[in-house]
């Protein structure tokens, strides 16, 4: 298994059992979502370390993100 194989597998997992609790908004895709945070948080630590952008920043754009995929985190 590549390395980046094993973090999806890990997060996807993670992702559907928050699906099955109840978590996730309906129709999310486990997998997708597993690979675009994982996307997302690698290009915007790149982002966060060629000065591009704060450490906050970055955070906030995680957090909304996580916010449209699970249920009730925007309010």
């Amino acid at each position: 298994m590549e390395p980046g194989a094993a973090a999806e597998e890990a997060l996807t997992v993670l992702l559907r059992k928050a699906g099955e609790a109840g978590l996730l908004c309906p129709g999310v895709d486990a997998r997708l979502e597993a690979v675009s945070l994982l996307a997302m948080s690698a290009g915007l630590g790149t982002s966060v370390l060629v000065g591009q952008r704060s450490p906050e920043a970055a955070a906030e754009v995680l957090h909304h993100h996580l916010d449209r995929i699970f249920r009730g985190a925007a309010g």
